[in-house]
């Protein structure tokens, strides 16, 4: 059987750069058979990476000849909220007066980078959460959440 083509699948070595850098903050380990599918058009991967805000630091790193099933979320570091409050509600987001007491960066959790191993496969409709460090030769099932 003949792997899926464009736009359903797409080998994330043709958006490399010489850097290893795929998007933003995205990056793959070297020379890159990594390939990501999705029947909706694979050229969409970033926007299946959520809460990466730039400020915070975090990357996410995909090893070289993964196969990543459509359904995918790395949720980042940017999902976290501070749990030494007295509520985890984020005011400081709703602007106004609020914003006077929005936390420092060191105030709030961080787990690291997200980084997927080399020859990971990963299966449909499954979330990875922030900092989460998967191994080599991991094969993550269906409907799976990785924390």
């Amino acid at each position: 059987m003949a792997p899926p083509t464009e736009p359903r699948s797409n080998h994330m070595r043709r958006h490399v750069d010489p850097d290893g850098r795929v998007y933003r903050s995205i990056r793959t380990g070297g020379r890159v058979y990594t390939y990501y599918d999705d029947e909706n058009g694979a050229e969409h991967f970033e926007d299946h990476v959520t809460h990466h805000y730039e400020f915070l630091g975090d990357r996410l790193i995909i090893g070289k000849f993964c196969a990543i099933a459509k359904g995918i979320e790395f949720v980042m570091n940017g999902a976290n909220h501070r749990m030494n409050s007295i509520t985890t509600y984020p005011f400081n987001i709703m602007g106004g007066s609020w914003e006077a007491y929005a936390p420092k960066n060191s105030d709030l959790p961080y787990k690291g980078d997200t980084i997927v191993g080399n020859d990971v496969w990963i299966g449909q409709n499954v979330t990875v959460m922030p900092g989460v460090h998967i191994g080599d030769g991991a094969i993550i099932g269906a409907n799976s959440v990785v924390a």
